[in-house]
Protein backbone atom coordinates (compact mmCIF):
# COMPACT_ATOMS: atom_id res chain seq x y z
CA UNK A 1 0.00 0.00 0.00
CA UNK A 2 1.70 3.37 -0.74
CA UNK A 3 -0.02 6.92 -0.51
CA UNK A 4 1.46 10.46 -1.59
CA UNK A 5 0.91 14.00 -1.49
CA UNK A 6 1.97 16.28 -4.07
CA UNK A 7 1.74 19.87 -5.22
CA UNK A 8 1.26 21.09 -8.93
CA UNK A 9 3.37 24.17 -8.15
CA UNK A 10 5.66 24.54 -5.35
CA UNK A 11 6.71 27.95 -5.78
CA UNK A 12 3.36 28.79 -4.45
CA UNK A 13 2.19 25.99 -2.08
CA UNK A 14 3.97 23.13 -0.64
CA UNK A 15 2.09 19.88 0.77
CA UNK A 16 3.17 17.34 3.28
CA UNK A 17 4.69 13.64 3.00
CA UNK A 18 5.97 12.93 6.55
CA UNK A 19 3.80 11.81 9.92
CA UNK A 20 2.22 15.17 11.20
CA UNK A 21 1.77 16.55 7.92
CA UNK A 22 0.39 14.33 5.67
CA UNK A 23 -1.96 16.91 3.20
CA UNK A 24 -0.91 19.96 5.35
CA UNK A 25 -0.74 22.38 2.23
CA UNK A 26 1.62 25.78 3.22
CA UNK A 27 1.14 28.96 1.33
CA UNK A 28 4.75 30.17 0.02
CA UNK A 29 3.34 32.57 -2.78
CA UNK A 30 0.28 34.43 -4.40
CA UNK A 31 -1.37 31.89 -7.04
CA UNK A 32 -2.52 28.88 -7.38
CA UNK A 33 -1.82 25.05 -7.64
CA UNK A 34 -3.28 21.81 -7.64
CA UNK A 35 -3.14 19.49 -4.85
CA UNK A 36 -3.13 15.77 -6.11
CA UNK A 37 -3.44 12.92 -3.58
CA UNK A 38 -2.38 9.66 -4.81
CA UNK A 39 -3.21 6.17 -3.43
CA UNK A 40 -2.30 2.44 -4.56
CA UNK A 41 -2.55 -1.26 -3.08
CA UNK A 42 -3.14 -4.59 -4.62
CA UNK A 43 -2.51 -3.23 -7.88
CA UNK A 44 -5.41 -0.79 -7.65
CA UNK A 45 -5.27 3.31 -7.68
CA UNK A 46 -6.88 6.38 -6.86
CA UNK A 47 -5.90 9.81 -7.81
CA UNK A 48 -7.42 13.29 -6.07
CA UNK A 49 -7.04 16.23 -6.64
CA UNK A 50 -8.30 19.75 -5.01
CA UNK A 51 -7.45 23.67 -6.23
CA UNK A 52 -5.54 25.79 -3.58
CA UNK A 53 -5.65 29.72 -4.17
CA UNK A 54 -2.79 31.44 -2.06
CA UNK A 55 -3.76 34.90 -1.78
CA UNK A 56 -1.17 38.06 -0.62
CA UNK A 57 -3.15 38.82 2.78
CA UNK A 58 -0.80 38.61 5.76
CA UNK A 59 -1.03 37.47 9.11
CA UNK A 60 -2.02 40.11 11.52
CA UNK A 61 -3.07 38.46 14.71
CA UNK A 62 -3.29 35.32 16.50
CA UNK A 63 -5.64 33.92 18.91
CA UNK A 64 -6.05 30.54 20.99
CA UNK A 65 -8.69 28.76 21.84
CA UNK A 66 -9.69 28.28 24.80
CA UNK A 67 -8.33 31.45 26.16
CA UNK A 68 -7.82 29.64 29.60
CA UNK A 69 -7.67 26.15 31.16
CA UNK A 70 -7.58 24.17 33.97
CA UNK A 71 -6.14 20.38 33.51
CA UNK A 72 -4.09 17.53 35.99
CA UNK A 73 -0.68 16.58 36.31
CA UNK A 74 -0.57 13.97 33.37
CA UNK A 75 -3.60 15.50 31.94
CA UNK A 76 -3.57 17.54 28.29
CA UNK A 77 -5.38 20.17 26.45
CA UNK A 78 -5.90 20.29 23.00
CA UNK A 79 -5.38 24.47 21.97
CA UNK A 80 -6.30 25.98 18.40
CA UNK A 81 -4.57 28.88 17.08
CA UNK A 82 -6.66 31.03 14.87
CA UNK A 83 -5.08 33.50 12.38
CA UNK A 84 -6.89 36.88 11.57
CA UNK A 85 -5.25 38.04 7.99
CA UNK A 86 -5.04 41.58 6.52
CA UNK A 87 -8.02 41.32 4.60
CA UNK A 88 -10.48 40.38 7.45
CA UNK A 89 -10.04 36.68 6.96
CA UNK A 90 -9.62 33.52 9.60
CA UNK A 91 -8.09 30.79 9.07
CA UNK A 92 -6.87 27.41 11.55
CA UNK A 93 -3.18 27.75 11.86
CA UNK A 94 -2.44 23.50 11.77
CA UNK A 95 1.23 24.32 10.78
CA UNK A 96 3.60 27.03 10.43
CA UNK A 97 3.13 28.03 14.33
CA UNK A 98 5.56 27.30 17.07
CA UNK A 99 4.51 26.75 20.09
CA UNK A 100 6.33 27.38 23.74
CA UNK A 101 5.43 26.93 27.35
CA UNK A 102 6.73 29.55 29.62
CA UNK A 103 7.46 26.84 32.41
CA UNK A 104 7.76 23.40 31.22
CA UNK A 105 8.53 22.11 34.77
CA UNK A 106 4.68 23.01 35.48
CA UNK A 107 3.50 21.98 31.44
CA UNK A 108 4.84 21.42 28.17
CA UNK A 109 3.08 21.73 25.10
CA UNK A 110 3.84 19.91 21.42
CA UNK A 111 4.31 21.21 17.83
CA UNK A 112 0.68 20.69 17.69
CA UNK A 113 -0.43 22.77 20.14
CA UNK A 114 -1.49 19.84 22.66
CA UNK A 115 -0.47 20.93 26.17
CA UNK A 116 0.39 18.02 28.81
CA UNK A 117 -0.14 18.97 32.90
CA UNK A 118 3.27 18.38 34.45
CA UNK A 119 2.99 19.60 37.98
CA UNK A 120 0.85 22.14 39.60
CA UNK A 121 0.98 25.76 38.62
CA UNK A 122 -0.28 28.50 36.09
CA UNK A 123 1.85 29.04 32.25
CA UNK A 124 1.41 30.79 29.27
CA UNK A 125 1.10 28.58 26.27
CA UNK A 126 2.03 30.72 23.30
CA UNK A 127 1.28 30.15 19.45
CA UNK A 128 3.78 32.28 17.64
CA UNK A 129 4.50 32.80 13.40
CA UNK A 130 7.22 35.50 12.60
CA UNK A 131 6.65 38.25 14.59
CA UNK A 132 2.99 37.74 15.93
CA UNK A 133 2.03 35.60 18.77
CA UNK A 134 -1.20 35.18 20.71
CA UNK A 135 -1.07 33.35 24.19
CA UNK A 136 -3.52 31.63 26.86
CA UNK A 137 -3.09 30.85 30.23
CA UNK A 138 -3.26 27.36 31.44
CA UNK A 139 -3.45 26.18 35.11
CA UNK A 140 -2.53 22.64 36.15
CA UNK A 141 -3.78 21.35 39.73
CA UNK A 142 -4.43 18.11 41.05
CA UNK A 143 -8.27 19.36 42.11
CA UNK A 144 -11.02 20.53 41.31
CA UNK A 145 -11.34 24.56 41.58
CA UNK A 146 -13.64 25.38 44.73
CA UNK A 147 -13.75 29.25 44.76
CA UNK A 148 -11.76 32.70 43.75
CA UNK A 149 -11.12 35.51 45.29
CA UNK A 150 -10.30 38.88 44.39
CA UNK A 151 -7.96 41.02 45.78
CA UNK A 152 -8.13 43.73 46.89
CA UNK A 153 -11.68 43.08 47.86
CA UNK A 154 -12.20 47.15 47.57
CA UNK A 155 -9.96 50.04 46.54
CA UNK A 156 -10.69 53.49 45.37
CA UNK A 157 -8.84 56.33 42.65
CA UNK A 158 -9.12 59.05 41.09
CA UNK A 159 -9.43 59.25 37.44
CA UNK A 160 -6.78 58.48 35.19
CA UNK A 161 -4.66 56.19 37.55
CA UNK A 162 -4.18 52.89 38.18
CA UNK A 163 -4.92 49.94 40.60
CA UNK A 164 -3.60 46.41 40.03
CA UNK A 165 -6.01 43.59 41.06
CA UNK A 166 -5.58 39.71 41.64
CA UNK A 167 -7.48 36.65 41.88
CA UNK A 168 -6.05 33.80 43.89
CA UNK A 169 -8.03 30.36 43.21
CA UNK A 170 -8.53 27.58 46.36
CA UNK A 171 -8.79 24.29 45.08
CA UNK A 172 -10.61 21.27 46.36
CA UNK A 173 -7.49 19.59 48.35
CA UNK A 174 -6.58 22.83 50.06
CA UNK A 175 -4.04 24.25 47.49
CA UNK A 176 -4.06 27.90 46.73
CA UNK A 177 -2.60 29.31 43.31
CA UNK A 178 -2.23 33.25 41.80
CA UNK A 179 -4.92 32.99 38.74
CA UNK A 180 -4.70 36.63 37.85
CA UNK A 181 -3.19 35.67 34.11
CA UNK A 182 -5.80 33.03 34.35
CA UNK A 183 -9.12 34.90 34.52
CA UNK A 184 -10.98 36.79 32.44
CA UNK A 185 -10.90 40.57 33.86
CA UNK A 186 -14.71 42.33 33.86
CA UNK A 187 -15.45 45.47 34.59
CA UNK A 188 -19.47 46.63 35.45
CA UNK A 189 -18.94 50.06 33.47
CA UNK A 190 -15.76 50.52 30.79
CA UNK A 191 -17.28 54.20 31.13
CA UNK A 192 -16.15 54.53 35.05
CA UNK A 193 -13.02 52.14 34.49
CA UNK A 194 -11.25 49.57 32.41
CA UNK A 195 -9.43 46.67 33.32
CA UNK A 196 -6.80 44.89 31.14
CA UNK A 197 -6.98 41.31 29.67
CA UNK A 198 -3.54 42.32 27.49
CA UNK A 199 -0.44 40.61 28.65
CA UNK A 200 2.03 42.47 31.13
CA UNK A 201 -0.97 44.25 32.59
CA UNK A 202 -3.30 41.82 33.24
CA UNK A 203 -5.51 43.18 35.95
CA UNK A 204 -5.03 46.11 35.60
CA UNK A 205 -7.43 48.68 36.36
CA UNK A 206 -7.85 52.27 35.04
CA UNK A 207 -9.96 54.88 36.31
CA UNK A 208 -12.00 56.88 33.59
CA UNK A 209 -14.45 59.17 35.35
CA UNK A 210 -15.71 59.16 38.89
CA UNK A 211 -17.60 56.89 39.79
CA UNK A 212 -18.06 52.70 41.35
CA UNK A 213 -17.76 49.81 39.43
CA UNK A 214 -17.59 46.08 40.15
CA UNK A 215 -14.38 43.79 39.02
CA UNK A 216 -15.27 40.32 37.81
CA UNK A 217 -12.58 37.61 37.60
CA UNK A 218 -14.22 34.47 35.93
CA UNK A 219 -12.30 31.13 35.27
CA UNK A 220 -13.52 27.71 34.95
CA UNK A 221 -17.14 28.55 35.76
CA UNK A 222 -16.42 30.21 38.79
CA UNK A 223 -17.15 34.32 39.34
CA UNK A 224 -15.31 36.31 42.00
CA UNK A 225 -15.98 40.49 42.21
CA UNK A 226 -14.54 43.29 44.07
CA UNK A 227 -15.32 46.69 43.67
CA UNK A 228 -13.25 50.22 42.28
CA UNK A 229 -14.38 53.59 43.54
CA UNK A 230 -13.32 56.08 41.14
CA UNK A 231 -12.81 59.85 42.40
CA UNK A 232 -12.55 63.13 41.09
CA UNK A 233 -9.19 63.88 42.82
CA UNK A 234 -6.37 65.37 40.73
CA UNK A 235 -2.73 64.50 41.31
CA UNK A 236 -0.63 67.29 43.00
CA UNK A 237 2.74 66.20 43.63
CA UNK A 238 5.30 63.10 42.85
CA UNK A 239 7.52 62.22 45.55
CA UNK A 240 10.84 60.16 44.35
CA UNK A 241 12.48 57.38 46.18
CA UNK A 242 15.35 57.30 47.18
CA UNK A 243 15.59 60.83 46.94
CA UNK A 244 19.36 60.37 46.46
CA UNK A 245 21.27 57.27 45.61
CA UNK A 246 24.59 55.56 44.22
CA UNK A 247 25.45 52.75 41.94
CA UNK A 248 28.41 51.53 40.58
CA UNK A 249 28.98 51.37 36.76
CA UNK A 250 27.15 48.26 35.52
CA UNK A 251 24.89 48.73 38.68
CA UNK A 252 20.98 48.95 38.72
CA UNK A 253 19.00 51.17 41.18
CA UNK A 254 15.13 51.34 41.43
CA UNK A 255 13.12 53.80 42.01
CA UNK A 256 9.55 54.34 43.62
CA UNK A 257 7.28 57.12 42.56
CA UNK A 258 4.49 58.23 45.03
CA UNK A 259 1.45 60.80 43.66
CA UNK A 260 -0.19 62.85 46.55
CA UNK A 261 -3.61 63.71 45.61
CA UNK A 262 -6.16 66.31 46.55
CA UNK A 263 -7.86 64.49 48.30
CA UNK A 264 -5.14 63.63 50.74
CA UNK A 265 -4.32 59.63 49.34
CA UNK A 266 -0.96 58.56 48.43
CA UNK A 267 -0.39 56.04 45.55
CA UNK A 268 1.97 54.25 44.32
CA UNK A 269 2.36 55.05 40.63
CA UNK A 270 5.47 53.85 39.46
CA UNK A 271 4.38 51.63 36.49
CA UNK A 272 2.05 54.48 35.30
CA UNK A 273 4.88 57.49 35.54
CA UNK A 274 6.94 58.13 32.80
CA UNK A 275 10.74 58.03 33.40
CA UNK A 276 13.54 59.77 32.45
CA UNK A 277 16.83 60.31 32.81
CA UNK A 278 18.47 64.37 32.33
CA UNK A 279 21.99 62.44 31.71
CA UNK A 280 21.70 59.22 29.47
CA UNK A 281 25.59 58.65 29.18
CA UNK A 282 25.89 58.44 32.94
CA UNK A 283 22.43 56.81 33.44
CA UNK A 284 19.29 55.09 31.29
CA UNK A 285 16.03 54.48 32.83
CA UNK A 286 13.29 51.95 32.17
CA UNK A 287 9.98 52.73 31.91
CA UNK A 288 9.51 50.39 35.72
CA UNK A 289 11.75 53.15 37.14
CA UNK A 290 15.09 51.01 37.46
CA UNK A 291 17.91 53.00 36.70
CA UNK A 292 21.53 51.66 35.52
CA UNK A 293 24.27 53.25 35.83
CA UNK A 294 26.98 54.04 32.34
CA UNK A 295 29.57 56.11 33.46
CA UNK A 296 30.67 57.82 36.48
CA UNK A 297 28.78 61.34 37.11
CA UNK A 298 25.55 62.85 38.23
CA UNK A 299 22.00 62.15 36.62
CA UNK A 300 18.45 63.73 37.97
CA UNK A 301 15.83 60.99 37.55
CA UNK A 302 12.36 62.52 36.82
CA UNK A 303 9.27 60.68 37.31
CA UNK A 304 6.38 62.73 35.46
CA UNK A 305 2.42 62.03 35.24
CA UNK A 306 -0.51 64.33 34.16
CA UNK A 307 2.10 67.27 34.28
CA UNK A 308 2.95 66.97 37.42
CA UNK A 309 6.42 65.51 38.27
CA UNK A 310 8.84 64.56 40.97
CA UNK A 311 12.54 63.91 40.99
CA UNK A 312 15.71 62.12 42.41
CA UNK A 313 19.55 62.41 41.99
CA UNK A 314 21.52 59.72 41.18
CA UNK A 315 25.33 59.42 41.19
CA UNK A 316 27.36 56.97 39.41
CA UNK A 317 30.82 56.22 40.41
Amino acid sequence: MSSGWTSSDTSVATVGNNSGTYGSATGVSSGSATINASFSYAGASAIGSAQLNVNSATLTKITLSPTSGLVAPGSSLQFIATGTFSDGSKQTLSSGVSWTSSDTNVATVSVAGVALGQSPGVVTITAQSGSISGTASLVVESSSLSSITVRPASVSVPATIQAQFKAVGTFANGDMQDLTSAVTWTSSSSAIATISNSAGSIGRATGMQAGNVTISAVFNGQVATGSLKVTNATLNSIAVTPANASVAVGSSQAFTGNGTFSDGSVINITSQAGWTSSSPAVATINPNGTASGIASGSSTILATLNGVSGMAVLTVQ
